[in-house]
Order: structure tokens, then sequence, then C-alpha cells
């Protein structure tokens, strides 16, 4: 599992699960609850659906799971998830940054901190996740036809799949990328 899930359950759990179910009883926590505490996170918070979801659907079920199973044999505390529905989760249209804008930060980066330059060169080049581009070893580089592979993805030094199936994927390079990363590549003596 990636390292930072833990985190994310505990800053999920901190925020969104405590204030509102934190002195209930599991087992007196009815379906009305339910849509009260969404209706707190959607409507008086103005969460993204998303969000919302992932507190009440992914962190506070996890919770519940684990509660049910090991209270199962003592009391039924029944399933308050059962009928709450979720509006339409909201795919926002991610602009892409202007060609303009791109140079103006690859400028900044080439004379401020030139030894970021590739990388951001490279995340924008390509699109890639932070993670995925810190995931690529030069096993996954292929210079002489242009393209890597992501493969994997790297969090806090972490080795793991990518985020998700359909992130597993082949990418042209630019050939200004191209050359980035032949700048870059290891010598490699043979015997």
């Amino acid at each position: 599992k990636r390292p930072t899930r833990i985190e994310d359950y505990q800053t999920q759990f901190r925020l969104y699960v405590e204030p509102y179910v934190g002195q209930m009883r599991l087992r007196e926590i009815t379906l009305d609850d339910m849509r009260a505490w969404q209706k707190a996170l959607l409507i008086d918070r103005k969460l993204a659906v998303n969000t919302a979801y992932g507190a009440i659907c992914g962190t506070f079920r996890a919770l519940w799971k684990d509660a049910r199973r090991s209270m199962q044999k003592i009391v039924d505390i029944g399933d308050p998830f059962d009928g709450l529905e979720w509006p339409a989760k909201r795919h926002e249209m991610r602009v892409p940054i202007a060609a303009d804008d791109e140079q103006i930060i690859l400028a900044h980066f080439r004379t401020r901190t030139p030894h970021y330059y590739p990388f951001v060169a490279f995340l924008l080049g390509t699109g890639c996740r932070p993670s995925e581009a810190t995931g690529l070893t030069w096993q996954h580089v292929d210079l002489r036809s242009g393209r890597v592979t992501i493969a994997q993805s790297r969090v806090r030094g972490h080795v793991s799949a990518t985020k998700t199936a359909a992130s597993s994927r082949t990418i042209t390079l630019a050939l200004h990328l191209v050359e980035l990363l032949r700048e870059r590549q290891p010598i490699v003596v043979g015997r």
C-alpha cells in the first residue's frame, strides 16, 4: 500500500469524520445521521463530492467494517450506508498550462534552480505525475526510440504500482526531452 494512505486516513478522520460522528455510538448511527453528515460536508463546508465521499465511504466505512467485524457476535450494528445516495461526481476540465506560461516556468527553473530544471521540463513535457517520474529507472527509458514506459511510482522512497492501472503507459518523448535525458544518462563502462 501507499505509505501516505495512513496519513490520508488520519487527516480525513481528524477533519471530516471525528467532528461529525466522533461522539456517537456506532450502533446508534442511522441513515438520517449519515445524510446530515453528508449535507454538512457537501453544502455547509462546500467540499467536492470526491472529498466527502472519500471521508464517509472510504475512511469511515473502513473503520465501520472493522468495528462491525469485531462487534458482530455481541450486537448487530446494522448498516447506515444502505440507502445513502451521492450526487454525480463532477469531472473538472483540467486546463493545460499555456505555452507562454510553460516557458516562464521553465526559464525560472533554468536560472534560479537549475538542478530541478530537467525534472520540471520532463513533467511539463510528458504530463507525468511527480511520483511516476521519480519511479522511473533507466530500464524504463529507451532513448533510441525516444520512449519511456511508466510502470511504477515512488512516494517517499517507496516504489509501488502506478496510481491506477490506466496510468501504466508508454510515452513518446519530444526530441528536446530525449536530449535532456541523454545528457543525464549514466555512462556504463563495459569490461
